[in-house]
């Protein structure tokens, strides 16, 4: 299918890269308009481009090459709202419509940081919805992250006590829905030792 496709690709949380990822397979990728620059990348390990002006994408309607998907990865501090064409026909084919695959998955990062520690409650994940999600206690700054000083402690509960995963700084976490259904960030919790530490989640 021939698309063309509004997109908003995340701003980027503590260094990371905000992602948009659109599952569908293509022959042609072009940008037709953005508001700022953003780098795509065709299939697992196939085309990347640094998107900075219009028209710019890659592939072709002869070339042997087929994506099986379109990741999209945002360095600003700010969402890139863009319009996109992926198809198997060149831009200028009459077939282009405006509805996006609905197999297309938004990778959202978010920074939660503690303001009070175990003094106070713990803080609720978010208020979205995920099939994936993955939690990452603050390493280190090569990895574009802050450093944690200490432990960080996740659970179901709006309970300290019963905060029951225990993740040291570069620690990660990864919880996943039932296939064909979604959970609640709002049903996860998060605490830590001291004043200032904290994890990035990433989910969609």
């Amino acid at each position: 299918m021939n698309q063309s496709i509004d997109i908003v690709i995340p701003a980027a949380v503590g260094g990371r890269p905000g992602t948009l990822k659109i599952n569908q397979s293509f022959k042609v990728f072009r940008c037709t308009d953005l508001d700022n620059d953003f780098y795509a990348i065709g299939g697992l390990t196939g085309a990347k481009i640094h998107v900075s002006v219009i028209n710019q994408g890659f592939g072709s309607d002869t070339g042997k090459e087929t994506y099986s998907s379109l990741t999209l990865l945002n360095l600003n501090g700010a969402d890139v709202n863009a319009t996109i064409y992926i198809g198997d026909e060149n831009l200028s084919e009459p077939q282009v419509t405006t509805t996006i695959d609905t197999s297309a998955s938004v990778s959202t990062t978010a920074k939660l940081v503690v303001a009070l520690g175990l003094a106070a409650n713990p803080t609720v994940l978010g208020a979205g919805n995920f099939s994936f999600l993955k939690i990452i206690a603050q390493a280190s700054l090569k990895r574009g992250i802050d450093v944690n000083a200490g432990n960080v402690y996740v659970g179901a509960f709006n309970d300290n006590n019963k905060l029951y995963r225990t993740l040291a700084p570069g620690d990660e976490l990864t919880i996943e829905a039932p296939l064909g259904k979604s959970r609640k960030l709002s049903d996860f919790y998060m605490n830590a030792d001291n004043i200032g530490d904290g994890i990035v989640i990433e989910y969609s």
